[in-house]
């Protein structure tokens, strides 16, 4: 189905005006689908069954779900004014929201995954080169006799202001009682 579009701009995260792509939206959910093994992961009889029904491929599926994320979008009256227009951050937002509102929410933790991921690795202390996939230094760690070197590891989520959910977890010590 065809969607008629009216957000010509959208605000990049450095503030400058882009053209608005939804083929960049359709690749996005269909990368977040690939990375868990398909849609058809998400498949709940009664819930989104008449999906996979109407669009057997997985690529039609996602060019829907586009499409409805271009709907959202352009359901809010001041995204449609040129001095107003969407943010990567509110074009990513409508996507979760679709991927959650149609079921399909293990491809939609998958694209958030990714999303915090790009987010830290943008925003974090770490040169990206240093952390793995898990978020530890891709050097690995220091073992011990017991398991990993606990000085070391201490060094490092000082280093990175890291904080596991053990004691030294400001958050978590006021909660514990400690």
């Amino acid at each position: 189905m065809p969607v008629q579009n009216r957000i010509i701009k959208i605000q990049k995260r450095n503030r400058a005006l882009v053209n608005f792509d939804a083929d960049k939206i359709r690749d996005a959910i269909r990368n977040a689908a690939d990375s868990i093994g398909g849609l058809r992961q998400d498949y709940l009889p009664g819930i989104n069954s008449r999906l996979f029904e109407a669009y057997g491929d997985a690529d039609d599926l996602a060019a829907f779900l586009a499409e409805m994320v271009v709907v959202c979008l352009n359901s809010e009256p001041h995204h449609l004014i040129t001095n107003f227009p969407p943010t990567i951050e509110t074009i990513q937002d409508s996507v979760l929201h679709v991927l959650r509102s149609h079921g399909f929410q293990i491809t939609a933790d998958a694209y958030e995954c990714y999303r915090w991921g790009r987010h830290w690795r943008r925003q974090g202390p770490s040169p990206a080169c240093s952390l793995s996939a898990t978020g530890f230094p891709a050097n690995g760690w220091k073992k011990s006799s017991n398991g990993i070197s606990s000085t070391r590891a201490t060094r490092w989520r000082r280093s990175t202001s890291w904080f596991g959910a053990g004691r030294s977890n400001p958050r978590r010590r006021g909660a514990r009682g400690i």
